[in-house]
């Protein structure tokens, strides 16, 4: 995950899933939610609003969720789907 950030830093991309690094209990955040919030979200927040805090996913499996650490490895592909054409398109064409 951690050479995810330094590529689209050296590309100049901002992520649009940004991560939290915390070794192997790594989280990835989402602003715009597309699963229900958990409870112990729900509880955290008292109204759920378009300009809540982001909700995050985490990159491990140990003691969560499975549906929740699949969507951040979800979220987490598509950072890097978006991170590789723009590498491709920076890329030397070389011919045949």
């Amino acid at each position: 995950m951690q050479v995810v950030t330094l590529i689209a830093s050296y590309l100049q991309v901002p992520l649009r899933y940004p991560l939290r690094f915390g070794g192997s209990r790594s989280y990835i955040r989402d602003y715009a939610p597309s699963i229900e919030p958990s409870s112990s979200d729900l509880i955290s927040s008292s109204s759920v609003s378009t300009n809540s805090r982001p909700v995050e996913f985490p990159l491990f499996l140990e003691g969560q969720d499975s549906t929740r650490a699949a969507y951040a490895v979800f979220l987490l592909n598509k950072v890097c789907f978006f991170i590789l054409p723009l590498h491709i398109q920076l890329s030397p064409c070389k011919s045949v």
